[in-house]
């Protein structure tokens, strides 16, 4: 980088940047020279860093390149996504999106190491789950303990986790007998719970494509698979608050009814982000 004539090194910019009392604009800097500034920064400052990026594919690109950069400070860097969501208009999405949201907010609450976040504007527009809820919902389960299954179960469909005959993806779970899979958002694969009584026998990792078993654990944290959490004492003023939303913006009665059928029973649909702010 030049400025005025003279070389501006990375080091003086990071120098400058952690020392700073006031906002600093850096001029001049293009392709990968950014995430190499950005790394340097962090390298001297060592706290969490939020990066905001122009649009989604910026983000991958810049991700990819803090990646290489901050790989001998072993630094992680993880990519927060939005929704694209619109209030009452319920999209559906895959359901990685929400899954890399919750595992990226649980590393940021709970981890003492650093981390990089790379997002966009839209993103942090949006509502976040507040972080007592999800410290109230992440769930440390041990081999050897007693564990209710039912209440288990129960506590999976608060959190937005979807019943299916075959676990494929995060936010699905299913039960057979004395076996419950659950995809959790904070791990690559799906974990295998196996019961005896109430008793937690075994935690295996296995393959979401082949079902077959990887790894074995003593131990594994659940987090919810939405960021709408649905726990039944807070359900009647969530209720209230849609209710009123929809008779302001005149919504037809069918669509709220179904709506409110639906949060009632504790049951999460495809879009149900749209309205966290309600939530």
């Amino acid at each position: 980088m030049q400025q005025n004539q003279d070389i501006i090194r990375a080091a003086d910019v990071a120098e400058a940047v952690v020392g700073r009392c006031r906002p600093i604009e850096v001029c001049g800097v293009s392709g990968s020279e950014r995430a190499f500034i950005l790394s340097a920064i962090q390298a001297r400052q060592r706290t969490p860093m939020l990066v905001v990026a122009a649009s989604p594919e910026e983000v991958q690109r810049l991700a990819d390149d803090l990646r290489f950069f901050c790989q001998s400070q072993k630094l992680p860097v993880e990519i927060f996504p939005s929704y694209h969501l619109l209030p009452f208009k319920f999209l559906s999405y895959h359901n990685q999106t929400a899954s890399e949201r919750i595992r990226v907010l649980y590393r940021l609450m709970s981890e003492a190491e650093p981390l990089v976040v790379v997002t966009t504007i839209p993103a942090l527009l949006q509502r976040l789950v507040p972080r007592q809820e999800l410290s109230r919902y992440a769930e440390l389960i041990q081999v050897g303990e007693e564990i209710e299954r039912e209440q288990l179960i129960a506590k999976l469909i608060s959190g937005g986790y979807l019943r299916t005959a075959i676990v494929e993806e995060p936010g699905d779970f299913s039960v057979r007998g004395g076996i419950v899979d659950v995809f959790s958002p904070l791990y690559p694969d799906p974990l295998r719970i196996e019961f005896f009584g109430d008793r937690v026998e075994s935690l295996r990792f296995f393959g979401a494509a082949d079902q077959r078993r990887l790894y074995s654990h003593s131990e594994a944290v659940l987090l919810p698979a939405r960021e709408a959490i649905l726990t039944p004492g807070v359900l009647p003023d969530i209720l209230n608050r849609i209710r009123l939303q929809a008779a302001e913006l005149d919504l037809p009665v069918s669509q709220v009814r179904k709506i409110t059928t639906q949060l009632g029973h504790q049951e999460g649909f495809p879009g149900i982000e749209s309205l966290l702010p309600l939530v």
